[in-house]
């Protein structure tokens, strides 16, 4: 409950779920019980696994990273010290930028936010269909905070 008082975005609430899930999941693997300690020590270990075994991106691991930081800091009230953690390696971007598709949208898509055209696009679907991204456009809103409203 403590993530939804700092307005976190269901996106991100999901999103630290799963990693928490998935670093008791790492750290009961490793103890051989049935109720794992945490401590600061299991989360470094999880977050090197993540960079050295599994070769994850450096957004990725950071990602674990701060949900992690969360659950320990505002849940289990643990100080943590992570900066000894190896960190996994940011890529090289592209000199030419993000590769896209003919008509603008990644891999010949187009995001159902892209309303430039004023939503011609979207003529032929129900009226439902398109007053959503006619109401979003210019007002900062993401789909999801939209479709959940």
């Amino acid at each position: 409950m403590r993530i939804r008082t700092r307005h976190y975005s269901y996106k991100t609430e999901c999103s630290y779920a799963e990693w928490v899930r998935r670093f008791l999941a790492y750290i009961s693997e490793r103890q051989q019980a049935p109720h794992p300690r945490v401590d600061e020590d299991r989360v470094r270990d999880c977050l090197t696994y993540l960079a050295v075994r599994r070769q994850v991106s450096a957004s990725t691991q950071n990602q674990a990273l701060c949900a992690l930081l969360f659950v320990c800091r505002e849940v289990l009230r643990l100080d943590v010290d992570l900066s000894a953690t190896v960190r996994a390696k940011r890529g090289t971007a592209s000199p030419h930028g993000p590769q896209r598709a003919r008509d603008g949208g990644p891999a010949g898509r187009r995001a159902w936010h892209d309303v430039a055209d004023g939503g011609a696009h979207l003529l032929g679907r129900p009226a439902r269909d398109r007053m959503l991204p006619a109401a979003c456009q210019g007002r900062g809103l993401r789909s999801g905070t939209a479709r959940r409203a």
